[in-house]
């Protein structure tokens, strides 16, 4: 629901708050949309909010804004080139506008091509990965990981896309776990526990990866080509199984491997962290990357930690999670 006024609304995750002014009606909605498990109908007014306001351009006009010349070009790629400038991060993307971050006061100004944004999906998130640098400046982490429940035990499944993540959640959420995340998670220190909340995606698998499942094998309209991944939406086939927050109690770093047998194998904090740090999103501020992987540190330093091959016995997979939570459980 809108509060205040037409253009304004306003989000709270975690300890964070968020209010976004938008004038476009678009691309209002695809925020809504983005992070509607987190929109709250009443305004809170913490010490600290991250303030934001989206300016609407038709794609043939100017924006009103020029990056200064002293502004020091700090990384850049396909997407976008990033400045520092005095307390600002400006983010120049290459077609969807220009951000401007002042991450003294919180507060972000966008100028946007919003018709040249909500054209695809990617462009949307990359734009706004500058506000999770300042969520991070707040204590508050994405991570480019899967999240599960069971019994109260919130389990991290982390690792490179292509390890097996997305059919390892689907079978443990059809063997009666809860599911928190396909792809991407919020992580946040809470008064010295580390605390998942899900970032809901429908979950990207390929057919010959749940055709086992009745339930999902039935669904109209899958495509069974090996290389393309259906994306389906979870909360339509387990609604009471979808969960939005838990304590991190372990991770379990999945390794995608048929030919082998399914098994557990010991990872050290170190091991763990090197497999941690590259699944830590956009990270094009110093400050905040330092404090993130500190973060991650401290995570893996008091977390149980294992790798799980999935091998061609998957049947077996289940027990495996369970044997590790169980192990857990008694450390």
């Amino acid at each position: 629901m809108l509060i205040a006024s037409d253009n304004f609304i306003s989000f709270k995750i975690g300890h964070v708050n968020i209010s976004f002014s938008v004038d476009n009606d678009d691309l209002r909605i695809a925020i809504q949309q983005w992070l509607k498990d987190f929109q709250i109908s009443i305004p809170e007014k913490p010490q600290k909010m991250i303030k934001v306001r989206l300016h609407h351009f038709e794609p043939n006009q100017p924006l009103p804004y020029n990056i200064p010349n002293q502004a020091k070009l700090t990384d850049q790629n396909n997407d976008a080139k990033y400045y520092t400038y005095r307390n600002l991060w400006i983010v120049e993307f290459a077609q969807a506008g220009i951000m401007i971050i002042n991450r003294s006061t919180l507060n972000v100004l966008g100028l946007v091509y919003s018709e040249i944004l909500l054209e695809s999906v990617w462009d949307f998130d990359i734009f706004m990965h500058p506000l999770y640098e300042l969520m991070r400046q707040l204590g508050l982490y994405t991570q480019h990981s899967g999240a599960v429940s069971y019994d109260g035990f919130g389990l991290l499944l982390a690792g490179k896309s292509g390890q097996g993540k997305s059919t390892l959640s689907v079978d443990l959420l059809e063997k009666g776990f809860s599911f928190l995340s396909d792809d991407r998670c919020f992580l946040l220190d809470d008064s010295g526990s580390t605390e998942v909340i899900g970032i809901y995606e429908p979950a990207k698998v390929f057919a010959f990866n749940i055709k086992h499942i009745s339930k999902l094998n039935s669904i109209e309209g899958l495509s069974s080509d090996i290389h393309t991944k259906n994306h389906l939406d979870l909360r339509i086939y387990y609604p009471e199984k979808i969960q939005l927050k838990t304590p991190l109690n372990g991770i379990i770093f999945p390794s995608w491997s048929p030919s082998e047998k399914s098994r557990l194998e010991t990872l050290s904090p170190g091991k763990a962290l090197i497999e941690l740090l590259p699944l830590t999103m956009v990270c094009f501020d110093t400050a905040t990357s330092k404090t993130h992987f500190e973060f991650l540190g401290e995570v893996v330093s008091k977390t149980p930690l294992s790798r799980l091959i999935l091998g061609y016995d998957r049947e077996n997979w289940h027990s495996l999670v369970l044997e590790f939570i169980s192990h857990s459980w008694r450390q």
